[in-house]
């Protein structure tokens, strides 16, 4: 974790742009947002990045998600707005100064001279970042060239950084000069190891985390694979289930269907017996006719022709009678028929949605 904040993917002519510009938007009297600055500058993406590092030498304090420049950070924006790099890199000088960060690397370098590529992981551990990271080595690499332009470092021409001339120690030969600047150094580099161990516990905690990161996801994958298993039977059983209900859905409309013929069938007999008993009341109606012209034909024989004429009306009420009787069996075996294919087929049904 950073416990302290640097330039991020930016070159040192581009972070003392982005510095001028929250000067250029009036950041000095209100709080501003970056992206005030981006139209400013016209610098899109790196302005953001950049706002940790101005906050934590003291160029800016946020409030909010606006920012606004410190009374030093405007000395210093005020200089670059105006290309006054003299007065500008003294002011940069004090803020870097009082920075912890600054002192630390001093360290590293007095009597002890180093190239970049020696200090990007040393100055990586002392700040707290992955120095593999590109925009972290890039952001180190600024953060060395912003120490050589206010002379808090010296860069010589192979690109060993050191201390200005007037603060180096003594030459090899001035034995006890060096012997009193070499604990001082080996104290800051004591300290950068025990930022790299810092560093280093850190990655071990992060590790154990992805690892217990990662047996949750592989629980949670199998309990995804369970849930999706029982899915699985469940819609098994719901499909066995419509199955069942569809074969009892065809019994019962194959039993109606049949009820349905049964019934119609009955229905015709019905339909018989009333055409005979129709065909019988008309019978009766010809004998009575029959009768009564005869009683006025013939008054003797009259009498014989009554009883003959109501003794083919009993026989023919008895015919009816005896049709009738002959259907009622039949209609009720129709509505057993039905009863029994349809109460059947219904508690499957009922059964098979349980």
């Amino acid at each position: 974790m950073a416990t302290h904040h640097i330039p991020k993917g930016v070159s040192l002519d581009t972070l003392r742009e982005i510095i001028a510009g929250w000067d250029a938007v009036g950041a000095a009297a209100e709080p501003k947002y970056t992206t005030a600055v981006e139209e400013a500058t016209d610098i899109s993406d790196a302005v953001g990045r950049q706002t940790r590092f101005l906050e934590d030498v003291g160029v800016l304090t946020g409030e909010g998600q606006q920012h606004r420049l410190t009374d030093r950070g405007q000395a210093l924006a005020g200089a670059l707005a105006v290309d006054d790099e003299e007065r500008a890199s003294g002011r940069a000088r004090e803020l870097l100064a009082d920075w912890p960060v600054t002192e630390e690397l001093r360290g590293i370098v007095r009597g002890n001279p180093s190239t970049e590529d020696e200090l990007v992981p040393l100055v990586a551990a002392i700040t707290g970042h992955d120095p593999e990271a590109s925009r972290v080595r890039s952001g180190i690499t600024t953060l060395l060239e912003l120490y050589d332009w206010v002379g808090l470092l010296d860069r010589d021409e192979d690109g060993t950084y050191r201390l200005p001339e007037g603060e180096r120690a003594p030459s090899d030969g001035e034995d006890g000069a060096t012997g009193e600047r070499e604990p001082e150094a080996t104290a800051a580099v004591g300290r950068v190891a025990a930022a790299a161990e810092s560093a280093a516990e850190d990655v071990e905690t992060t590790a154990e985390h992805a690892e217990t990161a990662r047996e949750a996801a592989e629980a949670a994958a199998a309990d995804a694979r369970e849930a999706a298993e029982r899915a699985d039977a469940a819609s098994e059983s719901v499909e066995r289930t419509v199955e069942n209900v569809e074969s009892a859905a065809e019994g019962v409309e194959t039993a109606a269907e049949r009820a349905r013929h049964r019934i119609q069938s009955i229905a015709e007999a019905a339909e018989a017996a009333e055409a005979t008993v129709d065909e019988a009341s008309e019978a009766v109606e010809s004998v009575a006719e029959t009768v009564e012209s005869a009683e006025e034909r013939a008054p003797a024989s009259a009498s014989d022709a009554a009883e003959g004429a109501e003794a083919t009306a009993e026989s023919a009420a008895r015919t009816v009678r005896e049709d009738v009787q002959a259907a009622e069996p039949a209609v009720e075996a129709a509505e057993e028929t039905v009863e029994s294919a349809v109460e059947p087929a219904t508690e499957a049904v009922t059964e098979t949605a349980e």
